[in-house]
């Protein structure tokens, strides 16, 4: 049985998959909050589908990129059920799993809540290079090489995307697999924090 969370944007989002088969999916709006909602809704989740901490054989959880603090929290929450359960732990990249619905020449963009875009390059569903923050001087010239765009970025011509969530994570790694990594923030930049004043 796996148990998938991801916090990484505004839907929460944790999934319960035995088998290849989704048994339970919660998934919420929820730009806030997320560190006090997650374990009632994971416990929630167990004992309205009869199964306790035990019966759960991996932890799969969204790394990023997206919010730092929702990053965090879906990440030290299922590292903590991962030590307690004596249960593996694996990561996914978002920018990963939505590339792989993509066709052709394609780029995944996803909002910041900035002026740029957090940003991976396609071709045929598989990613060809490192992803990166990109500006719209790098948008730009996708478009002019005839890249298509996809994701939740606010740019001309982007086909705008679904994102992911907790059980599209597991379905992703089930098929690939190869391509889980390490349960750490994927934060692509470095985080923003304020100093104490001087006095």
């Amino acid at each position: 049985m796996i148990l998938g969370i991801d916090c990484a944007h505004e839907i929460c989002s944790v999934a319960l998959v035995k088998d290849g088969k989704l048994l339970s999916e919660f998934k919420q709006n929820m730009p806030r909050g997320q560190a006090e909602a997650l374990f009632p809704i994971i416990n929630g989740m167990l004992k309205d589908n009869n199964v306790s901490y035990k019966d759960i054989d991996k932890v799969v959880v969204c790394v990023g990129p997206g919010s730092f603090t929702g990053v965090r929290v879906a990440i030290s929450s299922a590292n903590g059920i991962g030590l307690a359960a004596n249960i593996d732990v694996v990561g996914v990249s978002i920018l990963e799993c939505l590339g792989d619905k993509t066709k052709d020449n394609a780029v995944v963009l996803l909002d910041t809540k900035r002026q740029d875009y957090y940003c991976a390059e396609f071709k045929d569903g598989k990613m060809v290079n490192e992803g990166f923050v990109a500006n719209d001087e790098d948008v730009e010239r996708y478009r002019q090489k005839g890249y298509k765009f996809y994701g939740n970025a606010d740019v001309e011509d982007i086909i705008n995307t679904v994102m992911p969530t907790a059980s599209d994570m597991i379905e992703f790694i089930n098929k690939y697999p190869e391509k889980q990594v390490a349960p750490v923030p994927l934060y692509m930049r470095p985080a923003e924090v304020s100093l104490p004043c001087q006095k």
